[in-house]
C-alpha cells in the first residue's frame, strides 16, 4: 500500500527538488510520481528494507541481547489494555536482537504507533496554507537582535569552532538556526561514530518491521505539530535552548548522549529523567526560560500522547505504542498521566 501525498502548486518546483533527497534517504521501496488537475501527485512505496545486520528479534540461532530496556503495560477500567515501550532513536548493532518481552509486545499487537511515522517518507506535506512560519527575518533585521549578547557570542563560537560562520545565519530567525545550523553539527558529529546510529535506532527499526509484518502504523502526533515544535517555541526559549547546546559542547552533548543510551539500555529512568529535564550551563536568567522549554517540548507533548493513547485503549484493535523514553518519565510523564486518569501502569521488564 502506497501513501499519497499532494503537493499545493505553490510549493511543487521546491517539493520535487526535496522529494527525491529526502526520498532516497529513506529508502523507501518504489515511488511514482503523477499529476492531478496541475497538482503533482507522489505515491511512496512503504519502507520494508532492514538496516544491514540487524536482525530485530531473536531465534533459535540467535540469543536476544541482554538490555532491558522500559516498557509498561496498561490497563483500562473495562479491562482492555496495551504496550508502551520507551525508546531511544539512536542505537549501537549489539542492542539486537531485542528482548523478548519487546518481541511479545510487537507480535500481540495490532497496530504500531510512534511520535511520527517517519520512515515510510521523510518528506514535508506542503499545501496552499503552509504552517511552517518564514525562516528569514525581515529586511534589516539580524539575529543578533534576537539573542542576548551572549549567546550570539557563544553561538559565533560554536559555528566557528565547527567551520561556519555565524554571517551566513545573521538573516535568519533563531528557531531555523537551531534546527539547521547546530542540529547540522550533530548530524556531522554522529557520521563520524563507529557506533550508535540514528539508522538502527529501535523507533525506525520496529516502524519497518510493522511494514514487513502488514501492520498499520499511527502517529501519536501530528505532522503539523512536529513540523513546528521549534518554530512555535517563543524567541527568547529559543535563546536559552541554543545558550545551553553551544555552552555545553561537543563533548557535554556527546556525555548527554552516553548517559541516555546507557541508561535506556538498563531501563534506569531517574538518569534519562535528570539529563531530558537539565537546565545546567545557561545564565541564571535563562533557567525559567529552559523550563518553560521542558514545558513546551515535553510535558504538552506528553498529555497529548496520553490522549491519544487513551483513544487506543477505547477501540478494538491492540495497539504498540512507542516513544522516546523522556516522555514516560517524572511526575507529568505519561505513566503518571494514565494512572492519574484512572489506568493501571504496570512496568513489563
Amino acid at each position: 500500500m502506497s501513501k499519497i501525498i499532494k503537493i499545493g502548486a505553490a510549493c511543487a518546483a521546491l517539493a520535487a527538488a526535496v522529494a527525491v533527497s529526502f526520498l532516497v534517504r529513506s529508502s523507501v521501496d518504489s515511488l511514482d510520481e503523477t499529476t492531478e488537475n496541475d497538482i503533482p501527485i507522489i505515491k511512496v512505496g512503504k519502507n520494508k528494507t532492514l538496516p544491514d545486520n540487524i536482525t530485530v528479534f531473536s531465534d533459535e540461532n540467535t540469543p536476544s541481547s541482554d538490555i532491558t530496556p522500559a516498557m509498561w503495560k496498561v490497563t483500562a477500567p473495562d479491562g482492555k489494555s496495551l504496550y508502551m515501550l520507551g525508546t531511544m532513536h539512536a542505537l549501537t548493532e549489539d542492542c539486537y536482537p531485542l528482548p523478548d518481552y519487546i518481541k511479545t509486545a510487537f507480535d500481540e499487537s495490532d497496530k504500531l504507533s510512534c511520535e511520527i511515522n517517519n520512515v515510510d517518507t521523510s518528506l514535508f506535506v506542503f499545501d496552499s496554507q503552509d504552517y511552517t512560519p518564514q525562516p528569514e527575518l525581515p529586511q534589516g533585521d539580524t539575529l543578533s537582535a534576537h539573542l542576548t549578547s551572549e549567546q550570539y557570542e557563544l553561538l559565533s563560537r560554536y559555528l566557528s569552532d565547527h567551520g561556519k560562520d555565524i554571517v551566513e545565519y545573521d538573516g535568519y530567525a533563531p528557531w531555523y538556526v537551531y534546527e539547521n545550523a547546530l542540529n547540522t553539527v550533530k548530524t556531522e558529529n554522529q557520521a563520524d561514530s563507529t557506533t550508535i546510529s540514528a539508522t538502527i535506532g529501535i523507533d525506525r527499526v520496529l516502524q519497518i518491521s510493522a511494514n514487513l509484518a502488514d501492520k498499520e502504523i499511527l502517529s501519536l502526533e501530528t505532522d503539523e505539530a512536529k513540523q513546528t515544535v521549534f518554530s512555535s517555541m517563543p524567541e527568547d526559549v529559543m535563546g536559552a535552548v541554543i545558550e545551553q547546546y553551544c555552552g555545553k559542547g561537543d563533548s557535554g552533548l556527546a556525555n548527554d548522549l552516553s548517559r541516555c543510551f546507557e541508561a535506556w539500555k538498563s531501563g534506569d529512568l531517574d538518569t534519562i529523567e535528570t539529563v531530558a529535564y537539565d537546565t545546567g550551563y545557561v545564565s541564571e536568567s535563562s533557567v525559567p526560560l529552559l523550563e518553560k522549554y521542558n514545558e513546551l517540548f515535553i510535558i504538552d507533548r506528553n498529555r497529548i500522547m496520553t490522549d491519544k493513547i487513551e483513544e487506543y485503549l477505547s477501540g478494538e484493535p491492540k495497539v504498540f505504542v512507542i516513544a522516546g523514553t523522556a516522555h514516560f518519565v517524572g511526575e507529568k510523564g505519561i505513566p503518571a498521566l494514565l494512572e492519574a486518569d484512572g489506568y493501571t501502569v504496570e512496568r513489563v521488564n
